[in-house]
């Protein structure tokens, strides 16, 4: 079976990324028009992907030579397309998740930062009441 090239899930770091990627490159090497179902009911495409993705190697040399172009034109095709869609949902979950982390960074530093201003605020309070207090003891 194709099975390096059919089996790919959305992934969750760069590392699988980049493998998907290359399966998009791998089969991006093979030049087809992208018209070339223009006029192919999609019940037709459908059936040769399901195909593709059954038989082994050795399975698609016995069938006719125009049968196992068709299959494999199909599979190609169709499996760009949903591995284009894999990488942008793994590339959605890496951006996510930077994201997230990204924001629970600043939401800690805020975090710190505003009992740092608070204490700041209070100290000026402090300072501020003694300046009052030894001005009414007329000692200022």
């Amino acid at each position: 079976r194709f099975v390096w090239l059919r089996q790919f899930e959305v992934g969750a770091n760069s590392a699988a990324a980049n493998r998907l990627m290359d399966r998009l490159e791998y089969l991006q090497r093979f030049d087809l028009p992208a018209d070339l179902l223009d006029g192919v009911p999609a019940h037709r495409v459908t059936r040769l992907r399901r195909q593709g993705e059954r038989y082994y190697a050795d399975g698609m040399r016995d069938l006719p030579e125009d049968r196992r172009l068709a299959i494999l034109a199909v599979c190609t095709l169709e499996w760009r397309s949903s591995l284009a869609d894999v990488i942008v949902e793994t590339h959605d979950r890496i951006v996510g998740r930077l994201y997230r982390a990204s924001e629970r960074l600043c939401n800690t530093r805020i975090a710190d930062e505003k009992a740092a201003v608070r204490d700041t605020l209070k100290s000026f309070a402090e300072i501020g009441g003694a300046l009052l207090g030894a001005q009414d003891d007329g000692t200022a």
